[in-house]
């Protein structure tokens, strides 16, 4: 069973089960214990029921234990992504709260959530912190998982300062890196495969604004020199020129400050 299957079928088994947390016994979805054999049919319940987030006192809807699992780590964000399409119950739930103040998308937190890029870590982390957040409103005990923070900083950190890279393709080489490697080797070697890939004729650019480096689905362009523009505009400017081999044609970008 794939781990998208496993996170499904343990989101699915709490859209139909209710965990009482202060005695770990299962219930339906009326209350009802289960009985013992129904208990332990299933070796999902057990991991499920074992998983932080069901410790306390609290009993949870389905929909708030898939939230709660999704902020503590414990379902991946395909299963969540699943979920916040395909489950009608979280889609209620969600579409009940309002928005992050700081959103720009959406009136709703249902909106706002599926207005992210779930493949992009940095709005990963954007998720987890709105659901916490609504979830610590509503008083839900929970855990927070470091580890999407942990992978934004990891990210972030081993980018040179002239590169901007979407986290989504940082993010797929970084899933090539040896398995077990520590924090620390696996941001050298990202930082290797970055500056093997974005290459530069003599100097890296020094942007005016945002790094804006192109890249196509061969890989990206390499960098070949960039112009400053005099007494041409009101500001600042300069013209960032690029090769793209596959065309064996150059491209430009122009920024001003």
């Amino acid at each position: 069973m794939s781990a998208l299957e496993i996170g499904v079928a343990s989101a699915l088994l709490l859209r139909y089960n209710r965990v009482c947390r202060h005695d770990g016994i299962v219930h339906n979805r009326h209350g009802c214990a289960l009985p013992n054999d129904r208990k332990t049919a299933c070796p999902l319940t057990l991991a499920v029921t074992d998983a932080p987030y069901f410790q306390g006192n609290t009993c949870m809807s389905s929909a708030t234990s898939s939230l709660v699992g999704f902020v503590g780590g414990q379902l991946d964000t395909a299963a969540f992504e699943h979920l916040l399409y395909e489950d009608a119950e979280t889609e209620r739930l969600l579409s009940a709260q309002p928005a992050p103040r700081y959103a720009h998308a959406g009136h709703t937190l249902y909106h706002y959530l599926i207005s992210l890029d779930l493949h992009n870590p940095a709005d990963v982390l954007n998720a987890q912190g709105a659901l916490a957040e609504f979830l610590h409103a509503a008083g839900i005990p929970l855990f927070v998982s470091e580890k999407p923070g942990q992978l934004h900083a990891l990210l972030l950190a081993a980018q040179p300062k002239w590169l901007d890279v979407d986290l989504a393709y940082v993010a797929a080489l970084l899933d090539k890196a040896p398995p077990h490697a520590k924090k620390s080797e696996r941001t050298q070697w990202l930082r290797a495969q970055l500056l093997a890939l974005f290459r530069y004729a003599k100097k890296p650019p020094r942007w005016l604004q945002a790094p804006n480096w192109p890249i196509e689905a061969h890989g990206p362009l390499v960098f070949l020199g960039q112009l400053p523009v005099d007494d041409y505009f009101h500001d600042e400017a300069a013209v960032y020129v690029f090769y793209d081999a596959s065309k064996n044609e150059c491209r430009s970008i122009l920024q001003t400050c």
